[in-house]
């Protein structure tokens, strides 16, 4: 064997060994893209759900301010303070500040556990079957919330009147 020939076979073996190493560097480098993509997606995830929850506290304190302040909320919903009673206001308004809360707890339930997820559902079936106030609510507003929460509280019928 010549030197040119034990030359080509050095360089050809260096070569192989150059293309198995840049193979496992790109295997890893799709690896790593990968994972990254996967945190990525779940930190988007997380901060989608991080806003979501942000505004429905802020939802709810507007809700609580108008429970404590029902003449405000007559004049934000409307109408004035006088066509209508205090307590009416009141009772819209711990109806909205309930059903706001149903409304994100339904949105986030994929991150209860399901048993939890389950005992909320009932709970919220159950108050809105007893709650004249939680059904007229619902029935005047339900246009202001998604299809998760429709999908739980459209089906809830009033408990029949308790027998005497």
């Amino acid at each position: 064997m010549n030197v040119t020939a034990w030359v080509a076979m050095v360089a050809a073996a260096v070569a192989i060994w150059q293309l198995r190493t840049l193979a496992q560097q790109t295997r890893e480098f799709a690896n790593q893209t990968r994972e990254l993509a996967s945190q990525t997606a779940g930190n988007a995830q997380a901060l989608r759900a991080t806003v979501y929850i942000t505004m429905s506290r802020m939802t709810m304190d507007i809700d609580t301010l108008f429970i404590e302040h029902p003449e405000l909320r007559a004049e934000f919903y409307g109408t004035h303070a006088d066509e209508r009673s205090r307590e009416y206001h009141k009772t819209q308004a711990t109806a909205e500040l309930l059903i706001d809360f149903m409304d994100c707890l339904i949105n986030h339930k994929k991150h209860l556990d399901e048993d939890l997820s389950i005992y909320w559902t009932n709970y919220f079936t159950n108050l809105m079957g007893q709650s004249r106030a939680l059904q007229d609510f619902w029935k005047e507003n339900k246009n202001w919330y998604g299809p998760a929460v429709h999908a739980i509280l459209d089906p809830c019928k009033p408990a029949p009147p308790a027998k005497s």
